[in-house]
């Protein structure tokens, strides 16, 4: 059987080191992720946002915008979770290469000091979820949100 779905994580980070965004603001703990079905295959579209909103670096208004897609699975217990794939919408256009590393990818769209703010998309073994983690810079205080729609398979 199949579903579908949205829902909304959000942040904030004051330096340069990497947190994961969840659906209620609070630092990853095993309840506020949102997690992948058992037995399933969870494809989603996300839109993620970062804009700094203070700092003694930086500007106020610099931003960053990544839109990409994952597709995710995860078998029985929820040290299962893989992640197959993760491209850029503008990839799957035809306009842009989306710059993916191991460990981070450059945003698509950004405005000031936002250009050096990455994003990493991770399976985590420990909760059964796939993470998104934003690292914004030091002296900088981010906001970041996240809209995530997915289809899942099962």
């Amino acid at each position: 059987m199949g579903r579908s779905g949205e829902y909304f994580l959000q942040g904030v980070t004051t330096d340069g080191a990497a947190a994961r965004l969840t659906v209620d603001a609070v630092p990853g703990s095993l309840a506020n992720p949102e997690l992948l079905t058992e037995n399933a295959t969870r494809s989603m579209s996300c839109i993620v946002t970062g804009r700094q909103v203070a700092g003694s670096f930086g500007a106020v208004g610099d931003s960053a915008t990544w839109c990409f897609w994952v597709q995710g699975a995860r078998a029985t217990g929820a040290n299962t979770v893989t992640i197959d794939t993760a491209t850029s919408m503008q990839t799957v256009l035809g306009l842009v290469s989306l710059t993916m590393s191991s460990t981070s990818m450059q945003p698509q769209i950004s405005k000031g000091g936002g250009s050096l703010w990455r994003l990493a998309v991770s399976a985590d073994p420990s909760s059964g979820s796939i993470a998104l983690m934003v690292t914004g810079a030091t002296n900088r205080t981010v906001s970041w949100a996240a809209d995530i729609r997915y289809v899942e398979a099962a």
